[in-house]
């Protein structure tokens, strides 16, 4: 029983999967990796080459993999199995009540996966041999049993952004991530109205990347599809072919978990707006980030702060973009991916 086995719940490369590719290629433990198979995941670690091996299961037949599971720890193959976001959590539960002296550890990412209904195998007690990660104090805090807080790294670059505002110009900004209504959709839709009664509907234009939930509305997405000032590029592969023409990034999420596209909008150098709420709200109290971070309040209320902050960014661009840069300094030092693998192996491989 030597290896450490690490899964993959989704496999796309959105922000779980990227911090979970920085930690592979920064860890000291060589794990065997299980990815859905031909994931974007799959293809980035291979093309990587590191000192992990990559091996696939079919997540429609997920019952199988972990059946296979099961076998490989009945044959003492793993001695410690890591699995990167909660979704999988039932079948970890089951596990670990059968193999008591292998290591399990389920890091907790969204706040969907904070929901008691996940953890109901636990009966409000997890095994002895189950530890949780969470990623922020939001997400801990919402959790009912004990947790490890380990924020998450970003490997910040040194690249420049050169894209220069033009007043009179459209300003485009850019939503990042799955079109849901958890993402706070429903306050862009109330944000287009607020644009649209000050008459600013020639300034903005709205770049929403990323795939539309199924569960979306079908009135909510006609919206989107008719309206002059949104343009909807669906799931797009590459941060250059999203950030490049951007100038700025806007989140609208009230229940972000930690907010990496927070991260990935200052390291291209794009100023950030978004709400004072969860994990994002953390993140820039820590780093005292408030001009452009809208307050809570009624969604109406909301939707006219996004407009000011908007308003705002447009005629002092300049500065926000500056503000920007001195941020970035700020959170290189700060977010080390070689300090966050090291505290994850010290999880993993300890006995």
């Amino acid at each position: 029983m030597s290896r450490i086995l690490v899964i993959s719940p989704s496999g796309k490369l959105y922000g779980s999967e990227s911090v979970l590719f920085d930690y592979l290629t920064n860890s000291r433990l060589n794990p065997h990796v299980y990815v859905p198979e031909n994931s974007d995941l799959q293809k980035k670690l291979t093309e990587a080459g590191g000192s992990y091996i990559v091996k696939t299961y079919n997540p429609a037949k997920l019952p199988a993999f972990y059946i296979k599971l099961f076998i490989h720890l009945l044959m003492r193959r793993y001695k410690s199995v890591y699995v990167n976001e909660a979704g999988h959590v039932k079948y970890i539960l089951l596990l670990a009540k059968y193999f008591h002296k292998v290591r399990f550890t389920v890091h907790v990412r969204m706040i969907e996966d904070t929901a008691p209904y996940r953890w109901k195998m636990a009966n409000n007690h997890l095994p002895e041999n189950l530890r949780v990660v969470s990623i922020s104090n939001y997400i801990s805090n919402l959790l009912t049993f004990s947790n490890q807080m380990v924020p998450d790294p970003f490997i910040f670059s040194d690249r420049h952004h050169n894209v220069i505002y033009e007043q009179g110009k459209s300003f485009n900004v850019g939503i990042i991530g799955r079109v849901t209504l958890t993402k706070g959709i429903e306050l862009l839709l109330l944000l287009l109205d607020e644009i649209s009664h000050r008459g600013a509907g020639d300034t903005f234009t709205f770049h929403l990347f990323g795939e539309l939930s199924k569960d979306l509305p079908s009135a909510v997405i006609s919206r989107l599809q008719n309206n002059s000032n949104v343009v909807l590029h669906g799931y797009v592969k590459g941060t250059e072919n999203i950030y490049d023409k951007l100038h700025a990034v806007m989140h609208l999420s009230r229940v972000e978990a930690l907010g990496r596209i927070f991260f990935e909008s200052v390291d291209h150098g794009l100023p950030f707006i978004g709400l004072k709420a969860a994990g994002i709200g953390e993140i820039a109290d820590l780093y005292q980030y408030n001009e452009l971070m809208v307050k809570s309040g009624t969604d109406i209320e909301i939707a006219k702060g996004l407009f000011d902050a908007l308003t705002a960014l447009v005629n002092k661009y300049h500065v926000h973009k500056d503000c920007i840069l001195k941020l970035k300094s700020k959170m290189a030092v700060n977010m080390s991916v070689k300090d966050y693998s090291s505290k994850i192996d010290k999880i993993l491989n300890d006995h």
